[in-house]
């Protein structure tokens, strides 16, 4: 995938799926917070996501991102079931690594030169990819994230947790931003999320009539 979008070298470049610019399409980005520990396999996004692609390796994280954000397009009937043509979502959205250095695990504190530089790439990739919604799977990160103007949206409620969202204008396009919770958290439930999300996606196409997924 490019490594162009960025004006400077990035150590993890986005997923960029085959489909993610296509016509019509509403453009998904999924935003992860850090890349640690043997995890990916000393693999890079792009190499790990294409490998979980060709292996069906689980992975709860990126399980946990499959399962709310596919919609009925990217599931498919095989003897009898239905099971996620992984190829054909991922294919279908982007991914990003936000903090860009290797942190030893889940809950080492980043520097704030790590979070500054975030930051800029984050822009910077918004800017080149246009994506219309974006899911933040961390928390610490949707309330770091960069000042992109707009305002406070609408907020999703369900089982005692809430989906906070950001809404913002860029070039006569509306941008979404979603607040999700970390898929390794321990108290994370993906059904919980996934009502959450459904319900976003509900509003968003009443307000963007015609435009498909």
């Amino acid at each position: 995938m490019p490594q162009n979008l960025f004006r400077q070298q990035v150590n993890y470049p986005p997923w960029i799926g085959s489909s993610f610019s296509s016509r019509g399409n509403r453009r998904i980005l999924l935003v992860g917070r850090s890349y640690y520990d043997a995890r990916y396999e000393n693999k890079s996004i792009q190499e790990y996501i294409k490998y979980l692609i060709k292996t069906g390796k689980e992975d709860l994280f990126f399980n946990a991102l499959e399962a709310i954000v596919s919609e009925r397009q990217h599931w498919k009937q095989s003897f009898g079931k239905y099971k996620l043509d992984r190829k054909k979502f991922w294919n279908s959205v982007a991914y990003h690594q936000y903090l860009q250095g290797i942190l030893p695990d889940s809950y080492s504190l980043p520097s704030r030169q790590m979070w500054k530089e975030a930051q800029e790439r984050y822009k910077e990739l918004l800017d080149s990819l246009k994506p219309d919604i974006v899911l933040i799977f961390h928390f610490e990160v949707f309330d770091k994230m960069p000042t992109i103007g707009g305002h406070r949206g609408e907020e999703y409620h369900s089982d005692g947790l809430v989906m906070q969202t950001w809404e913002t204008g860029r070039e006569g396009s509306p941008l979404y931003v979603c607040r999700m919770m970390n898929p390794r958290e321990g108290t994370f439930r993906v059904k919980t999320w996934k009502e959450m999300y459904t319900s976003f996606l509900g509003d968003y196409k009443q307000k963007n009539i015609g435009i498909s997924f």
